[in-house]
This record gives C-alpha cells, sequence and structure tokens, in this order.
C-alpha cells in the first residue's frame, strides 16, 4: 500500500464514484429493474433450450457469480457473462439480445441524481479541483452508462470517466482510481476518493489515495454489494453533498489519518 501524505494541502483532485454517491434509485424502481433483468436473462437461457425453473435459477446465478467476480477485483462484462450462460447450457446464447435488453432496461428505469451532487462537484472545481469519475459497471454496458451520463448532462462535470467494463479492473482492485489519476496527472497523495462502498474505501486505499464515505443515499438504497466494516469504517463519513462546503477540509484531513500505514 502506497504512502499517504498527511500532512499535504488541499487535493489537486477528487474522484467520485456513481452509483449510490451521484445518482440514486427509489427502491421500487431498482426492485423493477432487477425482475427486468431476471427476465431477460432467463428468456436468452430459455430461447437456448433451458426449461422455465432452470432459466430462472441460471438468471439469478449470472448475478451473484457477477458480483462474486467484482469483488476479486475482475470486472465481469455483458459478454464474459453470456459466455458463462453458453458454458453452463452447452448451447449457443444470442448475447446481442441480451446486451440490448439490459441496455434498454437501464434508459428506461427512474434514476435520479442525488440532492446536491451536480453543485458538489462544480463547487470543487470552482475550487481548482479536478473531479473524475470511477464507477464499477456491472449489469450494463459502458456504451449505455455514457449514453446515460450524456443525457443527463453529468458527464460535462466528470473528466476522465473511468468505467470498470472498460478496463477490465473493477474495485475493489486500486487500478480504476489510479487510471482516473494517470489521465487526470495526480499523484496518489494529491488525491480524495468518495463513494458510498466498501470496496470504494478499499480501492482507494490500495492505490494510495484518502477515502471518503458518501452515506446519503441509504434510506432509497442500502447498500447491496458490501458492507462498511472495521477497518474501512475509520473512513470519514458525508451525508450530504451539501456539507461539502462547510467539511470538505475537515473530512480531508481525516480521510488521510485513516488511512492504514505502511
Amino acid at each position: 500500500m502506497a504512502t499517504v501524505n498527511r500532512r499535504a494541502p488541499r487535493p489537486r483532485a477528487v474522484t467520485v464514484d456513481l452509483w449510490n454517491t451521484l445518482i440514486v434509485q427509489p427502491v421500487a424502481a431498482r426492485r423493477r429493474l432487477e425482475q427486468e433483468r431476471t427476465t431477460i436473462w432467463a428468456g436468452a437461457a430459455r430461447r437456448a433450450g433451458a426449461g422455465p425453473r432452470r432459466a430462472t435459477a441460471l438468471a439469478r446465478a449470472i448475478t451473484a457469480r457477477a458480483r462474486r467476480v467484482e469483488h476479486t477485483g475482475i470486472a465481469p462484462t455483458i459478454a464474459d457473462q453470456v459466455d458463462w450462460l453458453r458454458r453452463s447450457l452447452g448451447r449457443p446464447v444470442d448475447g446481442a439480445a441480451v446486451a440490448r435488453g439490459v441496455d434498454a432496461a437501464l434508459a428506461t428505469t427512474d434514476l435520479r441524481l442525488v440532492p446536491g451532487a451536480v453543485a458538489g462537484l462544480d463547487r470543487l472545481r470552482d475550487a481548482g479541483i479536478r473531479v473524475g469519475l470511477v464507477s464499477n459497471v456491472l449489469h450494463e454496458s459502458p456504451v449505455a452508462v455514457r449514453r446515460w451520463l450524456a443525457r443527463t448532462g453529468l458527464d460535462a462535470h466528470l473528466d476522465p470517466i473511468v468505467l470498470s467494463a472498460e478496463i477490465g479492473r473493477a474495485k475493489p482492485s486500486p487500478v480504476p482510481i489510479r487510471r482516473a489519476l494517470t489521465a487526470l496527472g495526480v499523484r496518489p497523495a494529491d488525491a480524495v476518493h468518495i463513494g458510498d462502498e466498501r470496496w470504494d474505501v478499499v480501492a482507494a486505499w490500495r492505490a494510495g489515495v484518502a477515502a471518503i464515505r458518501f452515506t446519503g443515499t441509504a434510506r432509497w438504497w442500502p447498500p447491496t454489494h458490501s458492507t462498511i466494516r472495521p477497518p474501512e469504517s475509520r473512513a470519514p463519513a458525508l451525508r450530504r453533498w451539501a456539507d461539502l462546503d462547510r467539511s470538505f477540509d475537515r473530512l480531508v484531513v481525516a480521510a488521510r489519518d485513516a488511512v492504514p500505514r505502511g
């Protein structure tokens, strides 16, 4: 683990997570989206010859397996997941139909910007701090995610945009954050990462970057991929983007102090 300079001045760059940090989905909409994904994958299995019960079981297994793989730091793309289904069935699978389906589901679901998030990003940029996005992409294609970012205008506030499925590595691997810092031209000691999950903190610390936990979306979407626990719970928490103005410097100091030594 790289060494963090705890006495460094205000960071030159901030990297930010996407899901549950900048955008959030109401619980009912999330459940509908998850069911729609299951239906899409089960339909692909049915067309490949699986019976109804096995098709549904395989669809759920695909999601569970993809999350386990992601937790190892590898980014399982839609193509990887299609290949797993093909090998499980021993028959060809229409991967193009799956990709179209899951991307369309993302385009039509209810996704909302976290209150104050855009203003918070702009305040960082106005202070001369560069802001980049580092996000895991598991269920949809990076093209669909970038299309959504462009449609909402969120991409105009973030540069660079690093998506796990485009580089083959996912948080908790430090590679996505390191890739963003390279694009930003910033050393790890001069950066801070903000994200909602345990893997955000782990990835940041492995990259030698201080981490701030965003806790403001739990009432909409409780964490489903990981639960914050020691030692990651030592990373300071930001509850509202609106609090960033008065608390940023204090959070940065606490975030640097929380990084494990050695």
